[in-house]
């Protein structure tokens, strides 16, 4: 039986350095935020969150960095991190989806059990409201120039620097002073960042080329598994349900195996007493509380009577439980053995319907790749052999294209393209020089042509 837990709500550590302050802003400029939130919501079990690892601070003695490559790598490091924050956020936004019915809600599920049920599949997240984190080989988005210029060591050193030394530590300050500097640069000290931002632009279109033909498929099985993690959490909820809050309505039933309880004195003075109270006239409402007076009343003798009948009823309860407790301890013995089959047999059928499932999604995707690659690959093809400059002809090409349809017609429409091709050769080759001379010139003007068209090209 799973323990119950109340609901808490957790927060998401937020990362409380300058870089990852910077990033949280900047993004917002580059109009592609990849930070996770901030906060979820108060926690009243905050001691368990471990924060995640922030993210390091450049230190005041590091080398410059004034390549595109060494501040996409400095810029790669923060995005790692926020992508660590991200996925912490993910993780935990799960755990909240698939808590516990809530103990607040339990007398009002009691009412009614279908109404509960859907009330508890209701609050299962929605396609719609769950948000996917980016795909691990999706390529890395293009960074703005600004990005460039906030991360760059020098100029953000610089700037706080120029800062009041009571706002040095604050990375809302610190934020600000730099894009009051960007606005503030001219476009000479703009340029370099604008051209970092362009080179890096140019590589994630070119990622982006090769990634997008796949992106369709991809998309399509995490919808699927989507689908199928939601029908999950789904059931997980009913099944905690029903396990927790709609039995605990129903009434345990006595073990019918179960020996009969142990009498006490008064108990068998009752028994002794309750139908002669009952005939004597006395009220039905009335009869037990006579035969309390009377026990309230009995003699030392008549209630040792009574006591030793309750001690022998004890014995005989003793007994009888000693063999019941033997007896019980068997049956849960066989009913656990019986569970864990079936428990066995239930979690090898769930992994292989898993494993089935996945073949099949996989096995559709991998076909829509492969479809949709290939689609790819021919239309890059066409486009090339669209823009390629067609080869100059030889002057045997010449001659074959001025007499092949001429030599053809006169063989007959029986007459295949080997057999024309092998009399049109031998045409070739029974040429004197002289003969040949005005198709060698054809060759030498396609020649001219294709050299023209090459030199246009590479213009």
């Amino acid at each position: 039986m799973p323990r119950k837990t109340a609901a808490s709500t957790l927060v998401a550590p937020a990362a409380p350095t300058e870089a990852m302050s910077t990033m949280s802003t900047v993004t917002a400029e580059s109009a592609a935020p990849t930070s996770a939130p901030a906060k979820i919501a108060k926690s009243k079990s905050s001691k368990s969150a471990k924060p995640a690892k922030p993210a390091e601070v450049v230190s005041e003695n590091a080398p410059p960095l004034n390549t595109p490559a060494a501040l996409s790598a400095e810029m790669q490091k923060l995005q790692d991190d926020n992508a660590s924050l991200s996925a912490l956020v993910s993780s935990l936004t799960s755990q909240l989806n698939t808590a516990k019915v809530s103990t607040d809600s339990q007398s009002t599920a009691l009412n009614s059990s279908a109404s509960s049920r859907a009330t508890t599949a209701s609050a299962a997240p929605s396609s719609a409201a769950l948000k996917y984190l980016p795909e691990p080989d999706a390529p890395k988005r293009a960074t703005s120039a600004y990005i460039f210029y906030s991360i760059n060591p020098e100029i953000r050193e610089a700037v706080k620097a120029a800062m009041p030394a009571a706002e040095q530590g604050n990375n809302k300050a610190l934020v600000a002073a730099l894009a009051e500097s960007w606005n503030k640069a001219t476009p000479e000290e703009k340029a370099p960042f604008h051209a970092m931002a362009a080179e890096d632009k140019a590589r994630h279109d070119k990622e982006m080329a090769a990634f997008m033909p796949g992106k369709k498929a991809r998309d399509e099985e995490r919808k699927r598994i989507e689908a199928y993690l939601n029908e999950e959490r789904t059931a997980a909820a009913l099944a905690y349900y029903e396990e927790n809050v709609e039995n605990k309505v129903k009434k345990t039933k006595k073990d019918p195996d179960m020996p009969k309880g142990k009498s006490s004195a008064y108990n068998c003075f009752m028994k002794d007493r309750f139908a002669a109270v009952k005939a004597s006239g006395v009220a039905p409402n009335e009869v037990l509380k006579v035969i309390s007076e009377e026990w309230a009343k009995a003699n030392k003798k008549t209630v040792a009577k009574y006591e030793k009948l309750a001690a022998a009823d004890k014995l005989r309860y003793d007994a009888e439980m000693e063999e019941y407790n033997v007896r019980l301890a068997e049956r849960n013995a066989d009913e656990a053995v019986a569970y864990e089959e079936i428990k066995e047999k239930a979690l090898e059928r769930e992994k292989k319907e898993k494993a089935a499932m996945n073949k099949v999604i996989r096995a559709e995707v991998k076909t829509k790749v492969e479809v949709a690659a290939k689609k790819a690959a021919k239309e890059q093809k066409k486009e090339e052999k669209k823009d390629k400059v067609k080869k100059p002809m030889s002057a045997y090409n010449v001659f074959v294209k001025a007499n092949y349809e001429t030599v053809k017609a006169k063989m007959g429409a029986e007459a295949g393209f080997a057999e024309v091709s092998g009399e049109v050769s031998k045409m070739w080759k029974e040429l004197d020089a002289e003969k040949k001379k005005p198709f060698e010139e054809g060759a030498a003007l396609d020649k001219e042509r294709y050299d023209r068209e090459v030199a246009e090209k590479a213009c």
